[in-house]
């Protein structure tokens, strides 16, 4: 479990560093990240995420979706996230 935190912890961190307000990035199937169970194609080929990080606290907002606190997202999301980055 604590392994589970510190993971999280670095991997949130990666992630608030990279991204910035206003900033999105389109998924599909093909540049998730492997262990990524979070994000669901069933319904669409693709799914457009932005990121609000003007004021606390910090949300992510689904195309078609309801949108979430940053902080609760899974760190499976964390690492599509920073795939897509890195790119």
């Amino acid at each position: 479990m604590r392994e589970d935190f510190k993971e999280r912890a670095k991997l949130f961190g990666e992630v608030m560093t990279a991204i910035k307000d206003g900033m999105s990035i389109v998924f599909t199937p093909n540049n998730v990240d492997a262990s990524d169970d979070f994000l669901i194609f069933s319904a669409c080929n693709s799914i457009k995420v932005t990121f609000h990080k003007n004021r606390v606290p910090f949300w992510v907002e689904f195309d078609g979706d309801e949108p979430m606190l940053l902080e609760n997202c899974p760190i499976s999301f964390f690492r599509s996230i920073l795939k897509n980055i890195k790119r």
